[in-house]
């Protein structure tokens, strides 16, 4: 039906020997579907988010950064999407 919306997260874990820098995760999101807002944006193990970039309101592939990820730390990103009917 119009007007619903979905919940995704995506969870990233670096399990290399030293830190990632400067990542920006981005999805493609299915047809149909739009970032709509984003719920949180969990750093454990370490993980920090020197530069903040957000995806807009009705992009298809939303787009998060930019993280710093030591190694053994993760970045989880919770987000809701609109579906279309």
């Amino acid at each position: 039906p119009t007007g619903t919306t979905a919940t995704y997260t995506i969870t990233l874990v670096n399990n290399g020997g030293s830190a990632a820098t400067s990542v920006v995760v981005s999805d493609s999101l299915p047809t149909g579907f739009t970032y709509a807002s984003t719920g949180s944006v969990a750093l454990p193990g370490g993980a920090t988010r020197p530069t903040t970039l957000n995806p807009t309101a009705g992009d298809a592939v939303p787009a998060f950064g930019t993280f710093s990820i030591p190694a053994g730390g993760q970045v989880a990103i919770t987000f809701t999407v609109n579906v279309a009917s």
